[in-house]
């Protein structure tokens, strides 16, 4: 007795991700569309060239920005660095994205360098905060306050040669002593700082 199997042809069809920015370059300016269904959040736009005679680098970041799906906002680029947008006929730039549900998109150094950043930039929200937490508590007035964050400010100046973390450090001390200028109790300047750093470590 002869057995019939029937054959069963299982057909596997890959589908390339869609893309989920698209880059386009101009004469002074990078656009970059968001193709996912959740918003940005974080953006950096990067050129990381080694040229001929000197190595030319530089960042346009911009971080807690948001733009929704569809939404192309334009970077501008200095005037120094125009030139950097299209070397030898292609773009000189890389792009990389953070979206809101923690995922991300772009060029994989690019995104680790606005990762790196964002962890930075908890890192020294939390210097802050170690630095003043201790005065406002035992009831220093806010011009102390205020002079302990500019010192702390200018100790991370002098250590920007050494310290990856100190131009976020001396960003974090100036946005702080401009937020205790501005706002009569520290209490509140604490909790500001401290909603930030969540959400700096949510997003990174």
């Amino acid at each position: 007795m002869r057995f019939s199997f029937p054959l069963a042809f299982l057909t596997i069809s890959v589908f390339a991700q869609p893309p989920q920015i698209k880059v386009e370059t101009h004469y002074d300016t990078v656009a970059i569309t968001n193709l996912n269904a959740s918003p940005v959040t974080a953006l950096i736009v990067w050129a990381p060239l080694e040229e001929p005679l000197q190595r030319r680098a530089f960042s346009v970041m911009q971080d807690s920005v948001t733009f929704e799906p569809g939404g192309a906002p334009r970077v501008i680029i200095g005037a120094g660095e125009r030139r950097l947008l299209h070397v030898d006929g292609r773009s000189g730039i890389s792009v990389g994205v953070i979206f809101a549900d923690g995922k991300s998109a772009g060029d994989p150094e690019a995104v680790q360098k606005l990762r790196d950043h964002r962890r930075e930039m908890a890192l020294a929200i939390s210097s802050v905060l170690a630095a003043i937490r201790p005065l406002v508590q035992a009831g220093e007035s806010r011009s102390a306050v205020i002079a302990r964050v500019e010192q702390f400010g200018q100790q991370e100046r002098t250590a920007v040669a050494i310290t990856p973390g100190a131009p976020a450090a001396i960003l974090v001390s100036k946005k702080t002593a401009d937020l205790l200028r501005a706002n009569d109790e520290p209490l509140k300047v604490i909790a500001a700082l401290e909603r930030w750093r969540e959400r700096v470590e949510e997003a990174s």
